[in-house]
């Protein structure tokens, strides 16, 4: 009996042959992430420039990231050579911090093909299976389709013109535009468009904690979290991008009428250019008053910055320090007050997690200071900078002993004695761990940690940094600003991109309108007799030239 032969067709050996370069190319010839520690091509797991990459499946992409990853956990092979390939490739020729929305587009592309072809051959990619993996995101219940739907068409784009998919798949187009893109679909979703704005109890909870520190002695984290908000309410900003402001980042100039205008200074990495913002005039005092605060609590974190910047081979005396001689042995206190822990035991478990000994004895502060620079090192790899520097998202970054952002470790933490020693670099969790309920596990214990809920406030209540970026052009709208001004106040590359931002309530508009218009009738109160005054349900009350108002 003679054997059956299986030929492939020449596109399918051109397509084999060049996924295959591609996957060389990507392995052996591009060093993008070799240098982090850690990178190794096999893993499932990738050190970058941002952060972790896991390529996990998509039914896996849940997996908290403490946890092992087990082999049936992984993309399938050799789907996963192709998006090793194709996330280093892309990142080596422009670093980005959006490869999430990369992987997340690959997953649903293997779990697409696997389930429409029984395995997860890149090669035979059509337009399909790209319909297949919109269908699944949608199934999954993915909020940012339209980006991860980008960067599927990316993808099929690429694929085709490398010459790798023998289907005609580069001018693949998903299905989120025009009437059901994600601007379009918004504006029509009321409870979509409420949620892009901050509750009301929240911004009012906020501002009442940040006026008691007028009067109150605050500590860390409630002048970190309320001077954050406050900065931005002050002008349309990214989170990530507090960590550009100087310690002295407001400037005041002349407006084109010659009044005198308050403006918060900064680069914008997104951007790479330095900006000028405006500040409303109702916002001015409250910016001053929260940069005063911010620099008055990181003074001591820039004094450690520039001390492991100029001297970094001498213990740094800050005000608990032993007043003794480098070389002196310590004493079990003195050793205590050295690393600035509470007690005794956590300076014995602080020492043993890098000795794997309890012994607080034979110790002086030229040996103490060599397991702070040890600990220094790891949890500031880019130090002086916060963000690595050679990363083309980063721009042109401040060194921590010049940033306004310039923390201490465990310095905004609740409960927490903040490390003479040691420094933090900021990130988003920072504030969004705050301000948006996290329930924290640890043994048998459960900590919320709501910043609402620290002030006695309802622990629902919850901020998102973002929120504040679209209620300020949502303000800027209502108040009559030209969408290029809001454009250019909120440093976006398109009008377009601005009018994702406007979330004015349709009946707020047409109101608007037909006010402008003369169509509303103005109704003229009459007044009331002293006696139904009295009588009246009160609200706040409130005091004006023209009387009493209740409310």
């Amino acid at each position: 009996m003679i054997a059956s032969i299986q030929f492939k067709p020449q596109s399918r050996l051109r397509a084999e042959a060049n996924l295959a370069n591609l996957i060389v190319l990507a392995r052996e010839k591009v060093k993008l992430w070799s240098n982090l520690e850690g990178f190794n091509w096999d893993s499932s797991i990738w050190p970058t420039h941002d952060r972790k990459i896991r390529f996990l499946k998509l039914k896996e992409r849940g997996l908290h990231h403490k946890k092992n990853i087990a082999p049936h956990q992984i993309m399938t092979s050799p789907f996963i050579d192709f998006a090793k390939t194709y996330v280093r490739y892309n990142q080596q020729k422009r670093q980005t911090k959006t490869f999430g929305l990369i992987i997340r587009a690959l997953q649903l592309l293997e779990t697409s093909l696997i389930e429409l072809e029984g395995q997860a051959d890149i090669i035979k990619v059509s337009n399909r299976h790209l319909d297949k993996a919109v269908e699944l995101m949608l199934k999954e219940g993915f909020k940012n389709r339209q980006y991860i739907s980008v960067a599927l068409t990316r993808i099929a784009q690429d694929l085709g013109q490398w010459h790798i998919a023998v289907s005609n798949i580069k001018y693949w187009k998903h299905p989120f535009v025009r009437s059901e893109s994600y601007l379009t679909v918004s504006k029509r979703d009321p409870e979509l468009l409420r949620k892009k704005l901050p509750e009301d109890d929240a911004l009012l909870a906020l501002a009442e904690v940040f006026a008691n520190g007028y009067t109150d002695v605050q500590d860390d984290e409630d002048v970190f979290i309320t001077c954050i908000t406050a900065l931005l309410l002050s002008a349309p900003m990214r989170i990530s991008e507090i960590l550009y402001f100087r310690t002295d980042p407001l400037r005041i100039e002349k407006d084109s009428l010659g009044n005198e205008q308050l403006y918060i200074s900064y680069y914008v990495p997104k951007n790479g250019k330095y900006v000028l913002k405006e500040i409303p005039k109702i916002m001015a005092d409250h910016a001053r008053e929260a940069v005063r605060r911010l620099r008055e609590m990181t003074e001591e974190g820039r004094n450690l910055a520039k001390h492991f910047e100029s001297a970094p081979d001498h213990f740094y005396r800050h005000k608990e320090c032993p007043d003794v001689p480098d070389n002196q042995e310590l004493t079990f206190d003195q050793v205590v007050n050295a690393l600035g822990l509470e007690t005794r035991k956590a300076t014995e478990n602080w020492i043993a997690r890098r000795t794997g000994s309890y012994r607080l004895t034979g110790w002086n502060l030229n040996s103490l200071w060599q397991l702070i620079l040890g600990e220094h090192r790891k949890r500031n790899p880019h130090f002086p900078f916060q963000v690595n520097p050679s990363s083309s998202t980063a721009g042109k970054p401040l060194r921590m002993s010049e940033s306004l952002m310039c923390f201490r470790f465990w310095q905004v933490a609740n409960k927490t004695t903040t490390s003479p020693v040691l420094l933090a670099p900021i990130n988003r969790s920072f504030f969004y761990n705050r301000v948006t309920p996290q329930i924290i596990k640890r043994g048998n214990f459960e900590s919320n940690t709501s910043f609402f809920l620290k002030h006695g406030y309802d622990s629902g209540l919850t901020l998102q940094s973002h929120q504040l970026r679209h209620f300020l052009n949502t303000l800027a709208q209502e108040a009559g600003v030209g969408i290029d001004a809001i454009t250019d106040w909120s440093t976006r590359a398109s009008k377009e991109q601005s009018r994702i931002y406007m979330h004015q309530a349709p009946e707020r508009k047409g109101k608007m309108i037909a006010d402008r218009l003369n169509l509303i009738t103005r109704e003229t109160m009459n007044p009331i007799t002293k006696d139904e005054y009295q009588v009246m349900n009160f609200g706040p009350i409130i005091t004006t030239r023209y009387g009493i108002c209740a409310h």
